[in-house]
């Protein structure tokens, strides 16, 4: 067996490990999980970062229509397997929730828009998280989670 035929493979059973956790969590509130819903799960696990509508639509194959795109990222959202960030466009983008996808931050291109995930370093995480509590004791608020979107260029805009 070559060594691209065992990539192939690995990626093969991560994504029907993934399925199978959307399956079960879908199925555990009463919702299908359907061909177009699959197809969107799949685009959302290969891109490196949250994805609108119309990039949805240009990247899955077969196309999905928009309105079936819409509807089924609401019940994906609104199923907690899929996580509604606003861009800094205001935009709403999608992508894979926490618990499918792992905690990951983002960095956001300003002038195209471009997200791309990131993660930070355990000692880095440790210290975001020490500064999310001291600015929300601050306020009287109690840490539930934090997400950090740092801005700035892209390598395409950057050159």
């Amino acid at each position: 067996m070559s060594f691209n035929n065992l990539i192939i493979i690995i990626i093969l059973i991560a994504m029907v490990g993934l399925h199978a956790k959307v399956e079960k969590s879908l199925r555990s509130q009463g919702v299908r999980y359907t061909t177009n819903r699959r197809a969107l799960i799949e685009a959302l696990d290969n891109t490196p970062g949250p994805l609108t509508v119309e990039e949805l639509y240009r990247v899955t194959e077969p196309r999905i229509p928009y309105s079936s795109i819409y509807r089924d990222v609401r019940v994906l959202t609104d199923t907690q397997v899929l996580t509604l960030h606003h861009g800094a466009d205001r935009s709403n983008r999608f992508e894979l929730a926490e618990w499918l996808s792992g905690h990951h931050h983002h960095l956001v291109c300003v002038p195209c828009m471009a997200i791309s995930d990131v993660s930070l370093s355990p000692d880095s995480e440790r210290r975001l998280a020490r500064l999310a509590e001291s600015a929300a004791a601050a306020s009287g608020y109690r840490v539930t989670g934090h997400s950090l979107e740092i801005e700035g260029l892209c390598p395409d805009c950057a050159s």
